[in-house]
């Protein structure tokens, strides 16, 4: 049989643990449930919307959010310094959110994740550049624990533009100010 994950190992799993603490003291197991405590448990979750539109078309400003919860810690705590004691001085995780087209196998955008709390989340703007069927991969990686990342799915639909009713209200008062250029012209 393979050996437990790392990640299986961290999330508690019985029969993973056990196979690792086999044979080791009990000082070894204290410190290996010591870290499996304080290393991170993530999830994350996506969310793809136009501001003040219902519908996404081709050539819009959308914004793709992402939310990151720590499974870990309970509301209104925090993350330490990850485990790193040969590193000259302390580092807090981060994590680094990358989106990948699977359509056409392109990175999309990228930010990071900085914040220490239970719920972190970030927005990356984009263009639609095309109708149709968006189906993308969201991966959070952490910049300080090698087998942790996750990733979860995010599909969209963007329509084309004549598809979509995007009327704009001027108000009649609106309408008639005049602009910079209109009242220079007629002062000259």
């Amino acid at each position: 049989k393979d050996p437990p994950t790392f990640r299986e190992v961290v999330s508690g799993c019985p029969l993973a643990r056990a196979k690792i603490l086999q044979g080791m003291s009990a000082q070894q197991r204290l410190d290996i449930e010591s870290f499996c405590r304080h290393a991170p448990q993530v999830e994350i979750s996506c969310v793809v919307n136009v501001s003040d539109e219902k519908d996404i078309s081709e050539g819009d400003l959308a914004t793709l959010t992402v939310n990151l919860l720590r499974t870990n810690i309970e509301e209104l705590e925090a993350v330490g310094p990850v485990h790193a004691p040969y590193f000259p001085g302390p580092k807090y995780e981060e994590w680094w959110i990358l989106v990948h087209d699977d359509r056409g196998h392109l990175m999309v955008a990228s930010d990071a994740i900085r914040g220490v709390g239970r719920n972190e989340s970030c927005k990356m703007r984009f263009m639609v550049n095309r109708p149709g069927k968006h189906n993308w991969t969201v991966h959070a990686l952490c910049d300080s624990y090698v087998g942790l990342d996750t990733s979860c799915s995010v599909e969209f639909e963007a329509l084309k533009r004549n598809q979509v009713n995007r009327e704009i209200f001027v108000h009649p008062e609106d309408a008639r100010i005049k602009t910079l250029f209109e009242e220079l012209m007629e002062g000259l």
